[in-house]
Protein backbone atom coordinates (compact mmCIF):
# COMPACT_ATOMS: atom_id res chain seq x y z
CA UNK A 1 0.00 0.00 0.00
CA UNK A 2 1.25 3.35 -0.67
CA UNK A 3 2.66 5.33 -3.49
CA UNK A 4 6.15 5.51 -5.59
CA UNK A 5 9.68 3.67 -4.18
CA UNK A 6 9.33 5.92 -0.75
CA UNK A 7 5.85 4.82 0.49
CA UNK A 8 6.27 1.02 0.07
CA UNK A 9 4.48 -0.64 2.61
CA UNK A 10 4.80 -4.46 3.33
CA UNK A 11 3.23 -7.39 5.30
CA UNK A 12 4.96 -10.33 6.07
CA UNK A 13 3.47 -13.40 7.93
CA UNK A 14 5.56 -16.58 8.91
CA UNK A 15 4.73 -19.15 10.49
CA UNK A 16 8.24 -21.89 12.78
CA UNK A 17 7.74 -25.35 13.65
CA UNK A 18 10.45 -26.46 16.21
CA UNK A 19 11.01 -29.78 17.82
CA UNK A 20 13.16 -30.42 21.04
CA UNK A 21 13.83 -33.25 23.24
CA UNK A 22 15.12 -32.84 26.49
CA UNK A 23 16.56 -35.45 28.85
CA UNK A 24 15.87 -33.28 31.88
CA UNK A 25 13.34 -30.40 31.42
CA UNK A 26 13.14 -29.76 34.94
CA UNK A 27 17.08 -30.14 35.97
CA UNK A 28 16.86 -32.65 38.20
CA UNK A 29 19.55 -33.72 40.33
CA UNK A 30 22.16 -36.52 38.76
CA UNK A 31 20.43 -39.95 38.96
CA UNK A 32 16.83 -38.76 37.90
CA UNK A 33 15.45 -38.33 35.00
CA UNK A 34 12.24 -35.74 33.92
CA UNK A 35 12.64 -36.18 29.86
CA UNK A 36 9.92 -34.56 27.35
CA UNK A 37 9.41 -33.70 23.72
CA UNK A 38 8.79 -30.02 23.23
CA UNK A 39 6.42 -28.68 20.11
CA UNK A 40 7.05 -24.72 19.71
CA UNK A 41 4.70 -23.66 16.82
CA UNK A 42 5.30 -19.83 16.50
CA UNK A 43 3.37 -17.88 13.56
CA UNK A 44 4.29 -14.30 13.46
CA UNK A 45 3.54 -11.42 10.98
CA UNK A 46 5.60 -7.74 10.48
CA UNK A 47 4.64 -4.86 8.83
CA UNK A 48 7.66 -2.74 7.23
CA UNK A 49 7.78 0.68 5.80
CA UNK A 50 11.41 1.21 3.69
CA UNK A 51 11.96 4.69 2.44
CA UNK A 52 14.45 7.02 1.71
CA UNK A 53 14.00 9.09 5.11
CA UNK A 54 11.47 6.72 7.10
CA UNK A 55 11.74 3.10 7.86
CA UNK A 56 9.50 1.51 10.09
CA UNK A 57 8.82 -2.26 11.50
CA UNK A 58 5.89 -3.23 13.61
CA UNK A 59 6.09 -7.50 14.27
CA UNK A 60 4.18 -9.70 16.32
CA UNK A 61 5.15 -13.40 17.41
CA UNK A 62 3.27 -15.67 18.78
CA UNK A 63 5.49 -18.90 20.30
CA UNK A 64 2.87 -21.83 21.90
CA UNK A 65 4.85 -25.04 23.64
CA UNK A 66 3.26 -28.25 23.62
CA UNK A 67 4.77 -30.56 26.46
CA UNK A 68 3.90 -34.11 25.35
CA UNK A 69 4.22 -36.11 28.40
CA UNK A 70 3.13 -33.04 30.98
CA UNK A 71 0.69 -30.95 29.30
CA UNK A 72 0.95 -28.74 32.66
CA UNK A 73 3.89 -27.24 31.24
CA UNK A 74 2.39 -25.92 28.01
CA UNK A 75 1.84 -22.29 27.57
CA UNK A 76 1.96 -19.19 25.11
CA UNK A 77 4.36 -16.56 24.88
CA UNK A 78 4.16 -13.59 23.25
CA UNK A 79 6.90 -11.21 21.56
CA UNK A 80 6.27 -7.52 19.88
CA UNK A 81 8.76 -5.32 18.35
CA UNK A 82 8.74 -2.33 17.08
CA UNK A 83 11.00 -0.25 15.32
CA UNK A 84 11.36 3.42 13.99
CA UNK A 85 14.32 5.08 11.52
CA UNK A 86 14.30 8.71 10.64
CA UNK A 87 17.07 9.93 8.38
CA UNK A 88 18.27 13.42 6.37
CA UNK A 89 20.75 15.56 5.71
CA UNK A 90 23.48 14.90 8.77
CA UNK A 91 21.03 13.29 11.41
CA UNK A 92 19.82 9.86 12.21
CA UNK A 93 17.13 8.62 15.04
CA UNK A 94 16.44 5.37 15.51
CA UNK A 95 14.09 4.03 18.17
CA UNK A 96 13.62 0.17 19.00
CA UNK A 97 11.71 -1.51 21.13
CA UNK A 98 11.10 -5.48 21.99
CA UNK A 99 8.21 -6.20 24.51
CA UNK A 100 7.56 -9.64 25.96
CA UNK A 101 5.20 -11.65 27.87
CA UNK A 102 7.03 -15.52 28.52
CA UNK A 103 6.49 -18.22 31.00
CA UNK A 104 9.94 -18.78 32.32
CA UNK A 105 11.04 -22.57 32.54
CA UNK A 106 10.50 -24.47 36.18
CA UNK A 107 13.55 -24.91 37.90
CA UNK A 108 12.78 -28.29 39.90
CA UNK A 109 10.11 -30.90 39.70
CA UNK A 110 7.95 -28.90 42.69
CA UNK A 111 7.90 -25.45 41.13
CA UNK A 112 6.13 -23.64 38.61
CA UNK A 113 6.53 -21.50 35.52
CA UNK A 114 7.02 -18.33 36.09
CA UNK A 115 5.58 -15.36 33.94
CA UNK A 116 8.09 -12.70 33.11
CA UNK A 117 7.22 -9.06 31.43
CA UNK A 118 10.34 -8.20 29.95
CA UNK A 119 10.63 -4.82 27.95
CA UNK A 120 13.54 -2.79 25.68
CA UNK A 121 13.40 0.47 24.65
CA UNK A 122 17.00 1.95 22.58
CA UNK A 123 16.72 5.11 21.07
CA UNK A 124 20.15 6.61 19.19
CA UNK A 125 20.12 10.01 17.65
CA UNK A 126 23.53 10.17 15.31
CA UNK A 127 24.89 13.09 13.43
CA UNK A 128 27.35 13.27 11.55
CA UNK A 129 30.03 15.55 11.45
CA UNK A 130 32.78 14.73 8.51
CA UNK A 131 31.87 12.31 5.76
CA UNK A 132 33.57 9.32 7.58
CA UNK A 133 33.08 10.01 11.30
CA UNK A 134 29.81 10.43 13.51
CA UNK A 135 28.82 10.61 16.86
CA UNK A 136 25.86 9.61 18.62
CA UNK A 137 24.05 9.63 21.79
CA UNK A 138 22.45 6.35 23.09
CA UNK A 139 20.39 5.14 25.34
CA UNK A 140 18.77 1.45 26.95
CA UNK A 141 16.37 0.56 29.55
CA UNK A 142 15.89 -3.01 30.13
CA UNK A 143 12.72 -3.82 32.65
CA UNK A 144 12.93 -7.62 33.53
CA UNK A 145 9.63 -8.50 35.94
CA UNK A 146 8.10 -11.06 37.56
CA UNK A 147 4.56 -11.27 37.63
CA UNK A 148 4.11 -13.17 40.71
CA UNK A 149 4.15 -11.66 43.96
CA UNK A 150 6.58 -13.92 45.58
CA UNK A 151 9.15 -13.55 43.03
CA UNK A 152 8.23 -9.64 42.97
CA UNK A 153 11.83 -8.76 44.76
CA UNK A 154 13.79 -9.90 42.05
CA UNK A 155 12.36 -7.78 39.37
CA UNK A 156 15.05 -4.99 37.94
CA UNK A 157 15.43 -2.27 35.72
CA UNK A 158 18.71 -1.69 33.62
CA UNK A 159 19.55 1.95 32.22
CA UNK A 160 22.37 2.27 30.20
CA UNK A 161 23.60 5.72 28.86
CA UNK A 162 26.38 6.65 26.98
CA UNK A 163 27.31 7.93 23.53
CA UNK A 164 29.02 6.00 20.39
CA UNK A 165 32.07 7.38 18.04
CA UNK A 166 31.47 5.76 14.16
CA UNK A 167 33.85 5.29 11.10
CA UNK A 168 32.26 4.57 8.10
CA UNK A 169 34.77 2.65 7.01
CA UNK A 170 32.75 1.87 3.32
CA UNK A 171 29.32 3.51 2.37
CA UNK A 172 27.73 -0.47 3.93
CA UNK A 173 30.58 -0.64 6.95
CA UNK A 174 30.80 0.90 10.26
CA UNK A 175 33.17 0.73 12.81
CA UNK A 176 32.39 1.91 16.26
CA UNK A 177 33.66 2.42 19.61
CA UNK A 178 31.35 2.72 22.68
CA UNK A 179 31.10 4.04 26.12
CA UNK A 180 28.33 3.95 28.76
CA UNK A 181 27.48 3.66 32.26
CA UNK A 182 25.06 0.94 33.59
CA UNK A 183 22.65 1.18 36.91
CA UNK A 184 20.99 -1.96 37.70
CA UNK A 185 17.64 -0.98 39.91
CA UNK A 186 16.03 -3.53 41.77
CA UNK A 187 12.21 -3.06 42.68
CA UNK A 188 12.29 -4.52 46.54
CA UNK A 189 15.80 -3.81 47.70
CA UNK A 190 18.46 -1.61 47.32
CA UNK A 191 20.91 -4.14 48.92
CA UNK A 192 20.97 -5.68 44.95
CA UNK A 193 21.49 -2.56 42.88
CA UNK A 194 24.68 -1.85 41.14
CA UNK A 195 26.74 0.52 38.64
CA UNK A 196 29.21 -0.22 36.46
CA UNK A 197 30.71 0.95 33.00
CA UNK A 198 31.64 -0.50 29.99
CA UNK A 199 33.63 0.21 26.41
CA UNK A 200 32.54 -1.74 23.33
CA UNK A 201 33.64 -2.07 20.27
CA UNK A 202 31.77 -3.51 16.84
Amino acid sequence: IGFGSDKTWRIHPAFDFQTTYDSNVNREPPGQRNEDIIFRYIPSIEIIRKGSQLEALLGYEMNFEEYLRDSDQNAFNHIARTSIKYARHKLKANLDETFSWIRAYPSSEQSERRTILINEVKPEIQYRITPKFSVSSIYRNYLFQYKESALEEYSYDVNDIGGRLYYHFTPKLDFYVQGSATMIDYFESAFFNSHGYSILAG
